[in-house]
């Protein structure tokens, strides 16, 4: 009996601190941690209270007074000083590891089946660079990434075969480092360029229950005809060409099954491996890798998720002979996107369709697709930046298109061109889509 009143108090006096301590300490104090100090200060000083107390009383007792209220002073002035002394604990614990920033037992819990996932992942990309010797390059005296011809050539070669092996997030890393030519040797550039055709296409049930999923529906009832085949395979995605049921043929982005959670957990990894190189190597540093991850991270959370493309599809603006793909928003979903079908090679296979345009054609093309671009960048302020020959097709009308528009690029609105710059160039001059806006160099337009 005297066990469960003693369980009770203590239980009472626990929850009792607590919203005091919480109330008293101003912020938002989480509760677990709240109540597991404040049982432990209730129970470390129920002994102690209870010698001052008795100590009182046998006092009391030998002088022939009693004063019941001297004990219970007592008692309230021990228990302000636990009080005290608790939220002084709080206040420490909060600076140091504010609510939230330390999982608690059931988020603990909860995570452990993915913080499992990651540390599997985590070994195996470990144990791809290691069987493509590139685990040296993450020691203090590794060589530089330059190198000898030979070293450099093979080492590209290496690297291009661990990151096709390491999957989805590591063949979009490689396409991205293959378009910076500031930072990396030409011989990794071109082998780095090779990973944008060598993704092999995910099978057609997993895609036809991607569609189902995204779409809410059966694809048949927006589809009339999806084709099975893939008409192009990349790392976060793969194009399949499709008819609506009003008769329109369109092409439809589908992205990979699992793509996002293992693209996420892919990009801890780089981040960490960015840092740890960058603390390590003195070559990472001076290639700034982690900021080089940090930046990835930001372009591939956008391409992870279509509706910013198709936002972006229907921003930028093309023209009469460069041909940006219509969208259609109700066919497109999170995972799926909808566009226009454009009949075309892209440049980097159309050699002999190129060969075989007049000059004059191609210097036509040529400068129209400059136009764009540079209308795109310092006209509008908003402009494609993954702008390789895979991304531009040449059309069967003598025209260019456009593709992939999940990375894109923003100016600053004080480094818009307005009309008066335009003619600078010597090109047809666009008007500007907001008049308010005012250039750089010609401040009061």
């Amino acid at each position: 009996m005297v066990a469960v009143i003693v369980l009770l108090a203590t239980i009472f006096n626990t929850v009792v601190i607590t919203v005091i301590a919480r109330r008293l300490l101003g912020v938002a104090v989480g509760w677990p941690r709240t109540l597991f100090l404040s049982a432990i200060a209730t129970l470390a000083a129920f002994s102690p209270l209870g010698q001052i107390l008795e100590w009182i009383g046998i006092q009391t007792v030998e002088n022939g007074v009693t004063h019941p209220l001297a004990a219970t002073m007592v008692a309230l002035l021990y228990g302000a000083w636990v009080l005290v002394f608790l939220i002084s604990i709080l206040a420490v614990a909060e600076a140091v590891f504010p609510t939230g920033s330390v999982a608690g037992p059931v988020e603990l819990i909860r995570g452990l089946p993915s913080w499992l996932r990651r540390v599997r992942r985590y070994l195996s990309i470990l144990s791809i660079a290691a069987r493509h010797g590139l685990i040296r390059f993450l020691s203090r005296s590794a060589p530089a990434v330059a190198g000898g011809s030979r070293t450099r050539r093979d080492t590209a070669t290496s690297l291009r075969e661990a990151l096709t092996e390491g999957g989805v997030t590591f063949v979009k890393l490689g396409q991205s480092l293959a378009s910076r030519p500031d930072l990396l040797p030409r011989r990794y550039v071109e082998e780095l360029s090779r990973l944008h055709s060598q993704v092999p296409a995910e099978p057609w049930p997993a895609v036809h229950r991607t569609l189902r999923e995204e779409l809410g529906r059966e694809p048949g009832e927006v589809f009339a005809d999806v084709d099975p085949l893939p008409l192009a395979a990349a790392s976060v995605g793969q194009v399949h060409t499709a008819t609506l049921v009003s008769g329109e043929p369109v092409v439809v982005k589908i992205q990979r099954t699992g793509a996002h959670g293992l693209v996420r957990s892919d990009l801890d990894i780089i981040n960490h491996l960015a840092a740890l190189t960058e603390r390590r190597a003195a070559w990472a540093r001076r290639l700034g890798t982690k900021d080089l991850a940090a930046g990835f991270h930001r372009s591939l959370d956008e391409e992870l998720d279509y509706r910013v493309e198709l936002h972006n599809l229907t921003t930028l603006r093309g023209s009469d002979m460069v041909v940006i793909p219509r969208a259609f928003p109700d066919q497109s979903t999170h995972r799926v996107l909808t566009m226009e079908q454009l009949h075309g090679v892209p440049l980097t296979s159309a050699a002999q369709e190129i060969a075989d345009l007049s000059p004059e054609i191609r210097v036509e093309l040529a400068e129209s697709l400059v136009d764009v671009v540079m209308q795109q960048i310092f006209v509008d302020g908003i402009f494609h930046a993954d702008l390789h020959g895979g991304n531009v097709l040449l059309l069967t009308d003598g025209r260019l298109g456009l593709l992939d528009f999940g990375s894109v690029g923003r100016m600053d609105r004080g480094l818009l061109w307005c009309r008066y710059c335009w003619p600078s160039t010597g090109r047809t001059a666009p008007r500007r889509q907001n008049g308010s806006q005012r250039c750089w160099k010609h401040p009061k337009t």
